[in-house]
């Protein structure tokens, strides 16, 4: 047996429009019922067993159709997508946009023709499209070599054989709210798939052995990779085959924003030019770890661009992991490492830049940790004896520093419910940037400073003084709002080193001028 949910509020305007009532449920599917809704609702995973995606919310706003939008505001003409792209970027989690996501949906079941079910091997499928007929391969008929599968938030969305060059090109173009399976066609024959109703659902056998993925994966980096997890033996289970790739070049990519819990690395978002932000990420997973989550945001630009990256894992601590980036900047380390004057025993993974294109990977399990996280290309293993940890301001803290020196520009980061300091994001005069502690993009209120010549910072503890943080000015004669507050302010000149500790809501700050 297989169970669906449906919000009811979807329900009842699906009750509405199709005219449900009880001899529809002897009809089957032959007009509208509730056979049609539980199948759009089942088939939204590509198949059973498969783990949900968790598409972000604008991936049901993409390509709604302008006639659905005027009849639900009752306007006579078409409304303008223009326009309606413009209103969804202020609003996109209106219930207005999942009404017409779900009237749109109901149009497309209710003018289905109803044929019979077709059941045949994947690697027979030549194309299909969401509402279309499948082509299949014909006896004799010579066909590309790999099947490319493009999933969204309402299932499987196309079918097609494609060649190298052709997944290679599509690497290129792509759309944020789709995932891809790239296999080759001789991998997958046992593979059936279903169609119906102009949708479709895969049937695998199990353990499902495919793995999907964020863009549509260069064949020769998605068989480069299966390579590695081979010869490295990468604990790549089942339920942990969705991959996210984010191409690192400078060009293509702004930024990388790591969201950990503790010492466990739960995501990681790529910034894009014109691209899409972290922070509605940033805002279900803190949920889901009931505020514990730290955003650590690294920027990436053409003068300081990733050379290498190393990932450690720290046997008999589950899922403890920390990455080291090698820039030019300097060698941010994202994640915490065991508590002070504890020893443990870390595996490294060195990963150099030896592609003209470097590909970050990583995998995705619903409500658990990152368990794989590598490039493109083979790692250095490395073994490490025993480290003891030396003893910190701030236990289990992520640490990051930067220097004070030839600063052009700096952007202070605040809480707006604390009015205290989360992070820093410092541009220096050659072109370099440094971000320090939690810059949460789009998040907290942020305050720009030009040139400055004096940092100052008072340390204060709130929350019923569980938590101790900052407040931070580059300008502090200036900066009335908090001249007023009775504290103890240390000033510095621009030079030295700045430390920065944190945990999700706490902070230490230290100042080295030797």
């Amino acid at each position: 047996d297989e169970s669906v949910t449906i919000h009811m509020d979807c329900l009842d305007l699906c009750r509405r429009e199709f005219g449900i009532c009880k001899r529809d449920l002897k009809d089957g599917l032959s007009k509208g019922g509730f056979n049609r809704i539980w199948l759009a609702a089942a088939w939204r995973y590509a198949w059973r067993e498969m783990q949900p995606l968790e598409m972000p919310s604008y991936s049901a706003l993409a390509d709604l159709p302008p006639h659905l939008i005027s009849k639900i505001c009752g306007f006579q003409k078409s409304f303008p997508p223009e326009i309606t792209t413009m209103i969804q970027s202020y609003f996109p989690s209106s219930f207005f946009w999942r009404s017409c996501s779900t009237l749109q949906l109901i149009e497309e079941m209710d003018s289905a023709e109803l044929h019979e079910v077709v059941t045949c091997s994947l690697s027979n499928v030549l194309c299909w499209s969401r509402g279309s007929v499948p082509k299949f391969v014909e006896s004799g008929q010579t066909a590309d070599p790999y099947v490319r599968l493009i999933m969204d938030s309402r299932g499987i969305k196309s079918i097609e054989r494609i060649s190298e060059d052709s997944a290679n090109n599509a690497f290129r173009i792509f759309k944020y709210s789709d995932v891809f399976l790239i296999e080759h066609a001789e991998t997958i024959k046992t593979i059936m798939v279903e169609f119906l109703l102009g949708m479709s659902r895969l049937h695998i056998p199990a353990p499902p052995e495919i793995s999907i993925w964020s863009v549509p994966m260069p064949i020769e980096n998605f068989l480069g990779l299966q390579s590695i997890q081979r010869e490295v033996q990468l604990p790549i289970s089942p339920s942990s085959r969705r991959f996210v790739a984010i191409n690192l070049d400078p060009r293509h990519c702004t930024g990388l924003s790591f969201f950990t819990n503790m010492r466990e690395i739960v995501y990681i978002h790529g910034h894009r030019k014109n691209g899409l932000p972290a922070l509605e990420t940033y805002r279900n997973l803190n949920a889901f770890y009931e505020g514990n989550l730290i955003w650590t945001y690294i920027p990436l630009t053409a003068e300081d661009k990733i050379n290498a990256i190393s990932v450690k894992r720290y046997i008999k601590i589950e899922s403890a992991c920390t990455i080291t980036l090698m820039m030019k900047s300097g060698q941010p380390i994202i994640g915490t490492l065991p508590s002070n004057n504890q020893s443990f025993q870390p595996d490294e993974a060195l990963y150099t830049m030896e592609k003209q294109h470097p590909l970050l990977i990583h995998n995705i399990i619903s409500g658990n940790p990152i368990s794989y996280i590598g490039l493109n290309t083979k790692p250095e293993i490395i073994s490490h004896d025993s480290i003891t940890t030396e003893k910190t301001p701030l236990a289990c803290a992520c640490f990051s520093s930067a220097s004070l020196e030839n600063v052009l520009t700096v952007f202070v980061f605040t809480d707006d419910s604390t009015k205290l300091c989360k992070g820093i994001m410092i541009e220096y005069s050659n072109g370099l940037k440094r971000a320090l502690g939690q810059c949460r993009l789009g998040l907290d209120s942020v305050q720009k400073y030009n040139r400055p010549l004096k940092f100052s910072y008072a340390t204060t503890k709130y929350s019923w003084k569980r938590h101790k943080s900052v407040y931070v000015s580059f300008d502090l004669e200036n900066d009335l709002h908090l001249r007023d507050k009775k504290l103890s302010w240390k000033h510095y000149e621009m030079r030295g080193q700045l430390s920065f500790w944190f945990r999700a809501n706490d902070i230490v700050l230290r100042v080295s001028q030797d």
